[in-house]
């Protein structure tokens, strides 16, 4: 399994898996990577949180039954 981080200073990145954030650490990325377990890979990009990426489940719920009876469904 492969994991990625960005860097955001000296002292804090952000690690994530290529689809979610997976957390914000606040320590030098030297020490992390010795105990990491897994392979970490550096990225310049981190991905959007989910709100931004997807519209929340009962306001897409709310479109499906807003659109019954019109020309776009």
């Amino acid at each position: 399994m492969t994991l990625y981080y960005c860097v955001i200073d000296e002292n804090s990145f952000i690690t994530h898996d290529g689809y979610m954030q997976l957390g914000y650490h606040t320590m030098p990325l030297t020490e992390f990577l010795e105990k990491a377990q897994v392979t970490y890979i550096e990225t310049n990009w981190i991905p959007d949180i989910f709100t931004k990426r997807y519209k929340r489940a009962n306001y897409q719920k709310h479109l499906e039954k807003a659109s019954i009876g019109t020309k776009d469904k």
